[in-house]
């Protein structure tokens, strides 16, 4: 049996849930136009409690089979009786497969059949492969047809100066960070909970928009607890004296926030989930969020010295990391702010003045 890579087709489904799926063929299944009987077999990444969840499934097919429990709406080709379930971490869906048939368009309409599953269940049914099997007795038989979720790649650097910034910071900064004051102590509980999230891997939807959501917490926190985006430039204006910058960031960030991550939103939840680039776009503002909680957090460390060591998303080819300047939030960071596009930013003195409003 021999397989073909078909294509990187994506499955549309939070703001950044959409990603890729790596799709490979049987070549003898699809060297010509048939339909034949089958099933899926769907994969999920496992979770707690998962296994009773599943056997919960298998116990309604045993039902069905004995007549006691009956079901007639469009999730029974996944309770069919002439399946038995794999293993405790898959299902299974009994259906014909057209190999003429878009099968991005049937990918698309399982992961939205398994999340209507997932609403009745009250519990979340994470697919990871998906893969077509024709069952034995049939001149082609076996997997003809194997769907793959494909991950979002970071990468997090330890360089030599990057090092040495941290041989600095150890002896300089340990102790100011361990006797810092109520609101240091709370943004670095964010920071840390959001490098943890982007540390682990791409597995699970919905850790790139809670590992933004730290560090926006975070950044709110060393902003005087302001999640007004004024009050907040306001804040460091007073700060910092060379705040410029920071402020166009913070603008920045507080407009991201509010447009995809903050707020219900469902234009910008479709927009986002159209393409991988949508996806890989928004998700990457979470580098922004991640290089201004760090940012202020160090603000203040005696060393006078901030380390962010060089963070990467990587997509079809390329890698970006975010280094706080401006011209970044131009080009490769440039985001769309909602549907009015807010792009006036204010600039204040350190007396709370508004001394400029210009576009980023």
């Amino acid at each position: 049996m021999v397989f073909h890579l078909r294509d990187t087709s994506p499955a549309k489904m939070s703001t950044i849930k959409y990603r890729d799926w790596e799709i490979w063929t049987n070549i003898d299944f699809f060297d010509e136009p048939k339909i034949i009987d089958g099933y899926y077999l769907i994969r999920f990444t496992p979770a707690l409690m998962q296994e009773q969840t599943i056997e919960f499934l298998r116990e309604k097919v045993e039902l069905i089979r004995q007549n006691v429990f009956s079901i007639n709406n469009k999730l029974l080709p996944y309770l069919s009786v002439f399946l038995s379930f794999e293993d405790k971490y898959c299902i299974n869906k009994h259906e014909q497969l057209n190999n003429q048939s878009d099968i991005k368009q049937s990918l698309n309409l399982i992961l939205e059949e398994i999340e209507a599953l997932s609403l009745c269940l009250d519990f979340p049914l994470n697919c990871y492969q998906i893969e077509y099997i024709i069952p034995p007795l049939q001149p082609i038989n076996g997997k003809v047809l194997i769907a793959t979720r494909k991950n979002l790649n970071r990468g997090l650097t330890f360089e030599i100066e990057e090092r040495g910034s941290a041989s600095n910071k150890i002896v300089n900064d340990y102790d100011y960070y361990l006797e810092s004051n109520t609101s240091i102590k709370a943004a670095s509980k964010h920071y840390l909970t959001g490098l943890t999230l982007l540390t682990l891997e791409d597995m699970y939807p919905g850790l790139i928009d809670a590992a933004f959501m730290q560090f926006y917490q975070g950044c709110e926190i060393l902003c005087g607890d302001n999640f007004n985006e004024d009050e907040a430039k306001k804040y460091i204006a007073k700060k910092i004296i060379e705040s410029e910058k920071l402020q166009i960031i913070i603008h920045h960030l507080w407009q991201v926030r509010h447009s995809y991550f903050g707020h219900g939103n469902s234009k910008n939840n479709l927009d986002g989930n159209n393409d991988n680039q949508s996806v890989y776009l928004i998700a990457k503002q979470v580098l922004v969020a991640r290089w201004l909680c760090k940012k202020l957090l160090d603000i203040d460390s005696p060393s006078m010295g901030s380390l962010i060591r060089e963070m990467r998303f990587y997509n079809k080819g390329i890698s970006e990391d975010f280094r706080g300047e401006v011209k970044e939030l131009e080009t490769n960071f440039r985001l769309k702010y909602g549907i009015e596009d807010k792009r006036r930013i204010k600039i204040f003195n350190s007396k709370g003045e508004k001394i400029k409003e210009g576009t980023d």
